[in-house]
């Protein structure tokens, strides 16, 4: 995982102004900001990507892995499985899930 700490004085002084206001203190010393970051953010790497899918697959490869893999695919926005489309309309449709 990597991560970025963004410090108080990282800030332009419109903000940091904000920010002080928001807390309602008057020094960022009163926080501890001149020594710890007020925020850090976080990207996660491809390898530190968990599954969600619920069968155990990995989505990062469409979930090949799966026992399931030839009828269904994780879907991310629902986070459900779904069954793949079947040729030729063929019975089955995206509204079966597991």
């Amino acid at each position: 995982m990597k991560t970025l700490e963004i410090y108080f004085r990282d800030l332009i002084p419109e903000a940091q102004k904000a920010v002080l206001e928001l807390f309602g203190i008057r020094s960022p010393e009163d926080a501890n900001w001149d020594s710890f970051p007020i925020f850090v953010l976080e990207s996660m790497d491809n390898q530190d990507f968990e599954s969600a899918c619920p069968l155990g697959g990995d989505i990062a490869n469409d979930c090949t892995d799966c026992i399931y893999a030839g009828d269904y695919q994780f879907e991310r926005e629902t986070g459900q499985c779904i069954r793949r489309s079947k040729p030729d309309g063929a019975k089955g449709s995206r509204k079966d899930q597991i």
